[in-house]
């Protein structure tokens, strides 16, 4: 009968994480520990590895060399968080979308006893854990590049929430179309005819755009015309432009409140003469006009992508798979009906 992991671990009384580091040489686990490991494993007659691994130097400890735990499913997985050359480190989970995606998705992986291990690439570079190939699959997080996406080479990838056009690269996202479309909806059935769409100027990812189309085509369905206005976050958005609707589509809601933020200076009763919708759903408590948002499953996004991720790796590998994630419409006090 062949010996698996499991019976190794058992017969140690430790677990199948530990006995794991130990046959593919992490370099965080005691010594003595990989040696009594090892030692069982011979004693078993422990031998998947055998063919899938290299000896190091005649020392009788091995190294993985080809992934995952022997069934095609990884044991080690890294998190890489992509962002602009100015943003802060520390500051690269501020979002709570992010942060919502990246803690269940580590849930998710402690659950099916998968390590996770997070690196901020430098631009350019190879990251560090797919260079040493000390992980067997990445999921992608923020504002990463096609370039960047091109050295993880056939490191098993998948990119989470945003996303860009990148041939190969397997993706799971909000329902960026749908949603807005929704939200767009819920201002024409207010009566609203005039309505803006103000999207944020980022280049470094799609998912804006994919929501200027929903609005587009809700606009469309109704028989009104659309249009959209692309503008970087830090950027005033002109008011002459704003006077010309009686309600605005914002690609988010961090947009949504810096806009509201700019339209409060300028003297506007909001949402008496300008209603407002939005996409994501943050908690905003310290804000007196909460928006009406339409805000994905962020938690089932995360548990999601890994599953997808840990179960089929080589499956998603070089695919355009796009699994959407879907969500629900939240309305608050932000959209009132056309007086």
């Amino acid at each position: 009968m062949k010996v698996n992991q499991q019976q190794i671990a058992k017969a140690l009384n430790l677990s199948v994480i530990t006995v794991s580091r130990a046959l593919r040489d992490h370099p965080d686990l005691a010594a003595d520990t990989k040696s009594r490991i090892l030692q069982k494993a011979r004693e078993l007659g422990y031998t998947k590895f055998q063919a899938r691994t290299q000896m190091m130097g005649g020392t009788g400890i091995f190294r993985e060399t080809s992934g995952g735990n022997g069934n095609g499913h990884p044991t080690r997985v890294g998190i890489l968080l992509y962002e602009s050359d100015e943003a802060h480190q520390a500051d690269l989970l501020r979002s709570d979308v992010r942060r919502s995606i990246f803690l269940a998705l580590q849930k998710e992986c402690q659950r099916r006893e998968v390590e996770t291990m997070i690196e901020t690439p430098a631009a350019g570079d190879i990251p560090l854990l797919v260079k040493n190939r000390t992980v067997n699959g990445v999921f992608l997080f923020g504002r990463y590049t096609e370039a960047a996406a091109r050295l993880l080479g056939d490191t098993p990838a998948l990119a989470v929430s945003s996303f860009i056009s990148c041939g190969g690269l397997p993706r799971i996202v909000a329902d960026n179309a749908g949603g807005m479309r929704e939200a767009t909806e819920y201002l024409i059935g207010m009566g609203h005819k005039k309505i803006l769409f103000v999207g944020s100027a980022d280049s470094r990812t799609q998912i804006f755009r994919e929501r200027a189309d929903g609005y587009v085509v809700a606009m469309h369905r109704a028989g009104l015309a659309s249009e959209v206005y692309f503008t970087p976050e830090t950027k005033e958005v002109p008011n002459d432009l704003l006077r010309r609707f009686t309600a605005i589509a914002c690609s988010s809601d961090s947009m949504a409140y810096t806009l509201q933020n700019q339209m409060f200076a300028r003297g506007w009763k909001l949402p008496e003469e300008c209603s407002m919708v939005a996409f994501d759903n943050l908690v905003a408590q310290d804000r007196s006009l909460k928006v009406t948002s339409y805000g994905p499953d962020w938690d089932l996004m995360g548990r999601l992508a890994a599953g997808l991720l840990l179960a089929r790796p080589l499956d998603l590998q070089g695919n355009n798979v796009v699994v959407t994630v879907p969500g629900k419409l939240v309305v608050r006090s932000s959209a009132v009906a056309v007086a």
